[in-house]
């Protein structure tokens, strides 16, 4: 994997070079001391990472990320930066896919270039790694985003009031959720619901990012075809909803409910970015779903070479969210690769998904949900989780 930092100061690049030389990665490190030198390197010979800085004289690190997502999308654009202005960063925002702050360990450094990059090889062979390169931000719930921007726009407002918006949108959490857990706002711990986030980043910031700088977007209609955003939207929040009683009911930590709650909201992300990205795809695979009865993530494998599983967990992952909200994104599909000896909010998520649609399901899929139960000793907690539809 080839792997290129940019930065005006030449000692922090053999910092760098030393530093990851000393861990066990085999990547091919280049340097570049200016944004300009950068977009030749790349031109002669493209980069899978490009970690930047963001203070540099000429093009600063904002611009030179919008760049790169510009003429090479596929490539994995994180920040490195110590104190920069605020507006600098947050015109990075929607250019980066993740933010790490100066100093940065190299074990830290290490393992998020590592995890960006982790379903590459995967995503190559169907190339979604160029359309998720695109992607700055997703389209969320027309109704919810005009209520953000004019809760935004009132003085009257509370961050907490907005945070509660939030939570109601599955493009909106999945966004401040990648913000809350960059090192731009300087978390003391993992973020995992978007009230938290929306707290931890802020009315002020929070205004600048949604009217400023567009962070977030309107759905304004698709030519995507079996598509319906509402839809999306209400069983998401079913899920999810159903995820957090499971969690609470199962005596789960704060922890684990929370993460469960925003894994189920977030479990169909990924038919959000196909049908927002690739609605070409999309509409053939809900076309081909039907014709031949079988289930979307099935048909989705067969016409894209991979399902809104894998879509969703990639991206987010690129995001840089938390790893148990990835894992439950995932898996919400694959029982076998939930854990077997404990309940995740992978599993959690995995039941909710199957309660809320329960009675659409073939043999083969509930031969699938009670194997887990069984593994799991939770057969006779089932009716009481329906009960909480």
């Amino acid at each position: 994997m080839r792997v290129l930092f940019v930065d005006d100061e030449p000692q922090i690049l053999r910092g760098i070079t030393r530093m990851l030389n000393c861990t066990d990665v085999n990547w091919d490190i280049v340097t570049a001391n200016s944004g300009q030198e950068a977009l030749e390197i790349l031109a002669a010979d493209l980069a899978e990472v490009v970690v930047s800085d963001m203070k540099m004289p000429g093009m600063d690190g904002a611009e030179l990320l919008e760049e790169i997502s510009r003429l090479y999308p596929e490539a994995v654009r994180i920040v490195l930066s110590g104190q920069a202005e605020k507006e600098v960063v947050y015109r990075a925002v929607k250019p980066m896919h993740q933010y790490l702050a100066k100093p940065c360990e190299a074990g830290r450094l290490r393992d998020t270039i590592a995890r960006s990059c982790s379903l590459r090889e995967v995503l190559e062979s169907t190339k979604s790694h160029q359309i998720l390169g695109r992607i700055s931000s997703l389209p969320s719930l027309p109704e919810i985003y005009r209520q953000v921007v004019t809760a935004t726009e009132s003085d009257a407002s509370s961050i907490e009031y907005i945070g509660g918006l939030v939570a109601q949108d599955v493009a909106m959490t999945a966004k401040i959720l990648q913000l809350a857990n960059s090192a731009i706002f300087s978390p003391r711990s993992t973020v995992t619901s978007p009230a938290q986030a929306a707290s931890l980043i802020g009315l002020d910031a929070f205004k600048a990012l949604v009217l400023s700088l567009s962070v977030f977007q309107s759905f304004e209609g698709t030519t995507c075809k079996g598509f319906n955003i509402s839809a999306l939207t209400q069983h998401s929040l079913a899920v999810g909803s159903l995820s957090r009683q499971i969690a609470t009911l199962e005596n789960q930590s704060n922890d684990i409910v929370s993460e469960s709650f925003t894994a189920g909201l977030l479990h169909d992300v990924g038919k959000l970015i196909l049908a927002a990205n690739a609605a070409d795809v999309f509409s053939s695979a809900n076309a081909l779903a039907k014709a031949d009865d079988i289930p979307l993530i099935t048909a989705e494998q067969r016409v894209f070479g991979l399902g809104h599983d894998g879509i969703g967990s990639y991206l987010l992952s690129l995001w840089g969210l938390p790893q148990n909200i990835i894992e439950a994104i995932a898996f919400h599909h694959s029982p076998d690769l939930c854990s077997a000896q404990e309940l995740t909010p992978a599993a959690i998520v995995y039941f909710a998904n199957y309660l809320v649609r329960e009675g659409e399901h073939d043999g083969d899929q509930q031969s699938e949900f009670m194997t887990l139960i069984h593994q799991l000793g939770l057969v006779d907690r089932i009716q009481s989780w329906r009960e909480q539809l």
